[in-house]
């Protein structure tokens, strides 16, 4: 296993490549590459990955709120 920046970039590339296949336009992106894509695709892209990071952003801070509340709890 690589550094965790080298998983996190693995991790979001697939995730790039999954979001792609959603819309449609993984055929494209294998035959041409990202140089060739439109900026409307590529931006349909990151605006649809950015949207599933934002929503694991917000579920990661409940549960982190969640997990404060019950230690504030136990030290009672």
């Amino acid at each position: 296993m690589g550094p965790p920046e080298e998983d996190l970039r693995r991790h979001l590339d697939r995730m790039k490549y999954e979001v792609a296949a959603e819309l449609g336009l993984l055929d494209k992106l294998n035959a041409v590459g990202w140089g060739d894509m439109t900026s409307r695709e590529c931006g349909s892209i990151g605006g649809r990955l950015g949207g599933r990071l934002g929503g694991q952003m917000v579920k990661k801070m409940i549960e982190f709120a969640q997990e404060s509340m019950v230690k504030d709890q136990s030290r009672r």
